[in-house]
């Protein structure tokens, strides 16, 4: 399938669940709206990057973030598996490449949309744009004094470090559902699986301080790091990915779609 074959279906199937893709988003804001009003939790509101980091936290990715991209990575992977929509792709490699370029986009659009919401949620709670974190006013530096650089808090490496992370965790994230999907032919088992999965990690590092996803995918202070963190929390998620992917076109390879035609998702 060329990419301009993969693209005009890809939207396709977007358009056809558009409606509920807006209903998942439409959850996502109101739960994070009411969330972020915890005073209890969220005492702080120095800034515009205090409130936008509030969207990165293990809470928030738990939550709500990582629930609403896995319900809207169902609306575009499950219409690949269709029994019409096989016969079309004719070789399984096909098919592969087909679910891995759906999950990347996925994770593109939805992360894109994400950032958006979260810097414009930002500027109305805070009214300004000013990335404070940068200066002596700003939370890393009331926190930590000198003992910090605040050039690690310029806004392009900001760009780059919620960026990166966030893309390649929510890609392991969307391979990991799908690969579960392939596995259990049903995309529900594969949605709290994978949910299933992010509550034991986050169980696991309340009580032993060991963490598979949420403490490298969530973004704070604490991890914050520099280049060299980035690119080995990057390098973890990747080869990750890369791992699902194989698994992902072995089971394509060795898949019978023939027993599963009228399963219903």
């Amino acid at each position: 399938m060329s990419f301009l074959n993969f693209f005009k279906v890809f939207f396709m199937d977007w358009q056809r669940s558009l409606w509920k893709m807006a209903a998942c988003i439409g959850i996502l804001i109101l739960g994070i709206s009411v969330f972020s009003n915890i005073e209890t939790l969220f005492p702080w509101e120095r800034g515009l990057p205090d409130v936008f980091n509030m969207l990165f936290i293990e809470s928030s990715l738990l939550a709500f973030s990582a629930p609403a991209f896995l319900v809207i990575l169902f609306f575009v992977l499950t219409p690949l598996f269709q029994p019409l929509r096989i016969v079309r792709f004719q070789k399984r490699e096909t098919l592969a490449w087909t679910v891995f370029r759906t999950v990347f986009f996925t994770v593109l659009i939805y992360l894109a949309a994400y950032f958006t919401f979260g810097f414009l949620f930002a500027w109305l709670k805070t009214g300004s744009l000013q990335n404070t974190w940068a200066t002596k006013e700003g939370t890393p530096y009331l926190l930590y004094k000198d003992e910090i650089d605040l050039s690690l808090f310029a806004t392009p490496y900001m760009i780059l470090r919620y960026g990166l992370t966030e893309f390649s965790a929510f890609l392991f994230l969307g391979l990991a559902a799908a690969f579960l999907y392939l596995l259990s032919d049903r995309y529900i088992y594969a949605f709290f699986l994978v949910v299933g999965f992010l509550i034991f990690d986050f169980a696991l590092h309340s009580l032993f301080m060991i963490s598979l996803f949420l403490n490298k995918a969530a973004v704070r202070l604490g991890t914050w790091g520099d280049g060299k963190d980035l690119l080995g929390i990057v390098l973890y998620f990747f080869g990750l990915s890369v791992v699902l992917m194989i698994g992902i076109f072995i089971l394509l390879l060795r898949k019978d779609f023939l027993s599963r035609s009228g399963k219903k998702e």
